[in-house]
């Protein structure tokens, strides 16, 4: 008997969170109206998962097991190069979708031949504050480039985004060597080729932990994915990008200053990015990015830290 192939590929790298693992894998199979292939890549725990990949009889799933920890992106890499399905979301193993995520993504593609991904709208979970947000998102469905909001800071996670496979792999994977912002430079290789579908409907708990790694160097390696990306613009287009990573570096000189209480300061370089570039304020990704900047180093400055708590 004829199987008919997947729709959606979801490549979950995972490194001892086994608690973290099956919560994940259980929203994945809670996914209706999609055939789906689930792609476990372990990075070499050592609390068991593997052994506990190894007793799960399930035919959609594929185990792999790295011989080393080679950190996320290899893991990724090496569950999209055993993907069957027509579409594919690298899915962190923390992260939960929401009921129905992979139906409406499917079909927002499906929709828009040209596009090459399709991005939901995500929750922000930050565990270690007790609150919950949800993300900078266009409010109705849309299609539209997004690489010069990318160069200008706005970004979607992997976890709500579902990719087109054949885009995934012509892009050449995940580049070990940018992490973790080797996410950011695959989306930008992707806005390269096509435009990216949104959809408003929340399809994501993204969550974000007090543990999360970040290195020291991040807004140099942050730089450099931009720098790839205006690059690779024609002549003609390079100034008005240039122009937006300048925003993106006053904006983080504005921060600086809104941290150490310098208000005043923090402002007049706000009002230089928006003058520098202000085309970058007729995006509604940029414009609601730079707003939310502003008000939240305002708000933590200014109003009591106590934050109200936002269950589940």
């Amino acid at each position: 008997m004829n199987l008919a192939p997947p729709d959606v590929s979801v490549v979950i790298p995972t490194r001892n969170r086994l608690a973290l693992l099956k919560e994940c894998l259980a929203c994945v199979r809670g996914q209706e109206a999609v055939r789906i292939q689930i792609i476990v890549v372990d990075d070499h725990s050592s609390d068991g998962t593997w052994e506990w990949l190894a007793s799960v009889k399930e035919f959609s799933l594929t185990r792999i097991r790295q011989k080393s920890n080679r950190r996320q992106s290899a893991a990724r890499n090496l569950g999209l190069a055993v993907a069957d399905a027509r579409n594919i979301m690298f899915l962190d193993d923390d992260d939960l979708l929401k009921p129905g995520a992979l139906r409406i993504l499917c079909a927002a593609l499906d929709s828009r031949p040209q596009s090459v991904a399709a991005v939901g709208r995500r929750e922000d979970w930050f565990t270690g504050e007790g609150y919950r947000r949800r993300d900078v998102h266009p409010p109705i469905p849309a299609c539209r480039g997004v690489l010069r909001d990318l160069i200008g800071g706005w970004s979607a996670v992997p976890s709500q985004t579902l990719f087109r496979t054949e885009v995934a792999k012509r892009v050449g994977g995940y580049d070990e060597s940018v992490l973790p912002c080797d996410d950011r430079d695959f989306l930008q290789k992707a806005a390269m080729l096509g435009p990216v579908c949104f959809r408003p409907e929340v399809v994501v708990t993204y969550r974000i932990t007090p543990e999360q790694w970040r290195p020291e160097n991040i807004h140099d390696l942050r730089e450099i994915v931009a720098r790839r990306a205006i690059k690779s613009l024609p002549k003609n287009q390079r100034r008005k990008a240039l122009a937006t990573r300048r925003l993106v570096q006053l904006q983080d000189q504005a921060d600086r200053q809104f941290a150490g209480g310098s208000i005043w300061k923090g402002i007049r370089y706000c009002g230089t990015a928006l003058l520098v570039a202000p085309q970058a304020y007729l995006s509604p990704l940029l414009a609601a990015v730079c707003v939310r900047r502003l008000a939240g180093r305002l708000a933590r400055r200014f109003l009591r830290p106590n934050k109200i708590s936002v269950q589940p």
